[in-house]
């Protein structure tokens, strides 16, 4: 059976960022569990509560800074974090090797499981309830904008330049404040709440134009009958896989600066 590029692309990011949020949605129903029999769950201790519309809605106790707890998640959850930057790494590096596609997929999988435990308790620490309307906000805000590339008739050709612009300043930002703070305080111990949530609105903006720029891209190669093969469409499903993944981040980082949930 022949499928286009644009399937074989939109296939594999497909499966990728729903397993994302499958397995946050399992670590989340994991951490409901062990609160109601009360016991621990991926080195967490939970209290039930409920936030202002009556929805369940879990807060980590026995984490204070500095006791042993705290230092337990720390190096269990530094861990994860060090795993997904190692792997994603490995996957960059195996894609610009041309490495067989399976290791590829296998590695685009296991970040995704590496990031999960981290990106579920960042949701369970603004409300799991609200956190999870973020993520679907970004799958939503994500197919959109393939519709958009895909379907407009617009050529977006033009946003390249401007997309090159914007990330060199959010690399610029984000490089600030890491040689300010080092890396898991980030932009929060440098910026003013109202920089951080400026700069979370253009990193949100310039991610969507990245990906309205890439499936308009992959919608005029398959029209021409160019780069039909599963090669080319995992690594256009790359591309968008890491748009996504800096999407999610901006738009927690959104949620923080503005205090929501």
């Amino acid at each position: 059976m022949h499928t286009s590029l644009l399937f074989k692309t939109g296939l594999i990011f497909s499966l990728e960022i729903f397993l994302i949020y499958a397995a946050i949605y399992a670590y989340i129903i994991g951490c409901r569990r062990a609160a109601r029999t009360n016991t621990s769950f991926f080195g967490l201790i939970f209290e039930e509560t409920h936030n202002a519309k009556g929805q369940l809605d879990l807060v980590p106790i026995d984490n204070e800074e500095g006791s042993e707890n705290w230092k337990r998640i720390s190096e269990l959850y530094g861990g994860c974090f060090f795993l997904f930057v190692s792997v994603l790494s490995a996957l960059v590096i195996a894609d610009s090797q041309g490495a067989p596609l399976f290791v590829g997929i296998a590695l685009m999988t296991c970040s995704g499981l590496t990031l999960a435990p981290i990106l579920g308790l960042s949701l369970i620490e603004i409300d799991e309830n609200y956190g999870l309307k973020v993520f679907s906000l970004a799958l939503l805000s994500t197919y959109a904008c393939f519709c958009i590339g895909i379907f407009s008739g617009i050529d977006f050709n033009f946003l390249g330049p401007f997309i090159g612009i914007a990330l060199l300043i959010l690399i610029i930002y984000n490089f600030t404040a890491f040689v300010v703070t080092g890396l898991f305080l980030g932009p929060t111990g440098v910026f003013s709440r109202t920089t951080r949530k400026n700069m979370s609105l253009f990193g949100i903006a310039t991610f969507l134009a990245i990906m309205v720029y890439e499936s308009n891209l992959i919608t005029k190669l398959a029209k021409q009958g160019e780069n039909n093969d599963w090669r080319s469409a995992f690594e256009f499903a790359l591309e968008l896989y890491l748009a996504f993944l800096n999407l999610i981040f901006q738009l927690l980082q959104y949620v923080d600066a503005t205090g929501g949930g």
